[in-house]
């Protein structure tokens, strides 16, 4: 009677874990998707335990990706590489998608590069898949860092702009729909890239925010002229929010700079935009921005000497 008594107890006991295990499994099938990389730090904020972590990866239920760095099978499978297997989506999208569950602090492709991913560039090329200039308050994390098949550009977004659009307070938004994480974004300048249409979708800087990440980055005269070409084609910028990325906006540089342009090769928003200078803080004194160039008398900066075919239009 004894014997068959601890036999009780062992089948119960066996049952309780083979009912934890399952219980942990079904957990880990829906803490995040196959398309995402996640690090141990926050699996371990989830309630799995390096032990179990280690039981996942002998049972092929993980596979370690990269130092503390995890995704399930088929999120594994070329992670890293140029042209990545998951999400129809280059491996940089599935790392910016994969933050945005793990971290508190999104991460948003910016400058030039989101210009190009919005299909607003000059030229057309794919550069950009393995250099990508992203924005953040905070630093990307080491295992971005260490990726092959892609450099990262920073630009710290704190420096650059002051409030929302610098902070990049957005909350958790990795499970929001497209209406919320819209209203989440008020006030950022940051945008939603690919949502609905691919499962690796990004933050991405609107039009009008990237202009000015941009400019703010200009150093020779083949990127004054990249971004001049690039301006000459961007007729429908919103006025309201160019303004509101400018009255943001920390650096005197970038916003002579969007201006000079805007009021030289006469684009349509330049006029609703330069209706509200007062609020936007130029600074004072000249900026020679570069060497053997013209002196512009309305926004004091050294600007590329450049033939103008046609007259200035303002309207």
């Amino acid at each position: 009677m004894m014997f068959e008594y601890f036999i009780g107890i062992a089948k119960i006991l066996r049952m309780k874990h083979v009912n934890m295990r399952s219980h942990k499994l079904i957990e880990l099938g829906t803490a995040f998707p196959e398309h995402v990389v996640v690090t141990r730090e926050w699996l371990v904020s989830q309630g799995f335990e390096d032990d179990r972590l280690s039981r996942f990866v002998s049972s092929g239920y993980l596979v370690r990706v990269g130092r503390g760095l995890y995704a399930k099978p088929l999120g594994a499978v070329s992670w890293d590489a140029r042209d990545s297997l998951l999400s129809n989506a280059p491996s940089w999208r599935v790392a910016l998608n994969s933050v945005l569950l793990t971290s508190a602090t999104p991460i948003a492709v910016a400058g030039y590069s989101a210009l190009w991913l919005q299909n607003l560039a000059h030229y057309v090329s794919d550069f950009q898949d393995s250099s990508v200039t992203v924005t953040t308050p905070a630093t990307t994390p080491k295992w971005m860092s260490s990726m092959t098949s892609v450099t990262w550009r920073q630009l710290d977004s704190k420096k650059l702009f002051s409030g929302r659009a610098g902070d990049l307070d957005a909350g958790d938004i990795f499970h929001l729909g497209r209406h919320e994480l819209e209203r989440a974004l008020v006030g950022t300048g940051l945008e939603v890239f690919g949502f609905g249409q691919t499962q690796s979708w990004c933050l991405v800087s609107s039009p009008e925010r990237a202009l000015v990440e941009w400019a703010s980055l200009l150093k020779t005269q083949d990127d004054w002229e990249h971004l001049i070409d690039v301006v000459e084609g961007m007729a429908t910028l919103r006025p309201h929010l160019l303004a509101a990325m400018l009255i943001a906006c920390r650096s005197v540089k970038a916003k002579r700079v969007v201006l000079w342009t805007a009021r030289e090769y006469g684009r349509s928003w330049y006029k609703p935009v330069v209706a509200q200078i007062d609020q936007i803080d130029l600074g004072s004194g000249a900026r020679q921005l570069i060497k053997g160039g013209v002196f512009d008398q309305e926004y004091k900066i050294t600007v590329p000497r450049r033939e103008i075919s046609e007259p200035t239009q303002y309207a």
